[in-house]
């Protein structure tokens, strides 16, 4: 993996991430209640990682969900919604790939040497762990209208010298 590419690309990712909150905080009543931190940033008193609080918050917006989950969340076209739904994608592209990747590369090949089992899933598919670099997207989508940016994970994803990497879909071999 290329981790200064990485870096980068996650770097991207943290900047949207916090404008994305600002915007959302701002919709949101009592979002605006806070302070500013002496080192930089303002601190909302509403977490918008607390699922109480994000509740409390929509239901006083007159939009009562029993939970905050991605499938729950899908069925409301609601601007602040979408705001969410956002936050939460770009939250976990950031803490699920973008930090915990770089802390699984190997200290002596530099590499990253995730576990593939041959006979791990039901459907009789290759499943893999410790990283489990399958469920790594090969591209994220981000924004909106205009200013809407690509990344191209796939591309932190180098081979060393004098070989190559081929990526091939499953779903094609059925």
């Amino acid at each position: 993996i290329d981790l200064k590419l990485w870096a980068e690309m996650t770097n991207e990712l943290v900047v949207e991430r916090d404008k994305v909150e600002q915007e959302l905080l701002a919709m949101l009543p009592g979002g605006d209640a806070g302070q500013y931190s002496m080192f930089g940033g303002f601190q909302s008193s509403l977490n918008i990682n607390s699922q109480p609080q994000m509740l409390e918050a929509l239901g006083k917006m007159g939009i009562v969900l029993p939970d905050l989950a991605e499938k729950t969340l899908s069925g409301y076209q609601k601007p602040v919604i979408k705001k969410l739904l956002a936050y939460k994608g770009l939250e976990k592209a950031i803490t699920s790939f973008g930090e915990a990747l770089p802390k699984l590369v190997h200290k002596m090949t530099g590499r990253i040497h995730p576990e593939f089992q041959q006979l791990g899933a039901d459907t009789g598919r290759f499943s893999c762990r410790n990283p489990n670099v399958q469920q790594i997207p090969g591209t994220l989508e981000f924004g909106e209208g205009e200013n809407k940016k690509k990344i191209i994970l796939r591309d932190a994803f180098v081979a060393r010298p004098g070989y190559k990497l081929i990526t091939s879909d499953y779903s094609g071999c059925e």
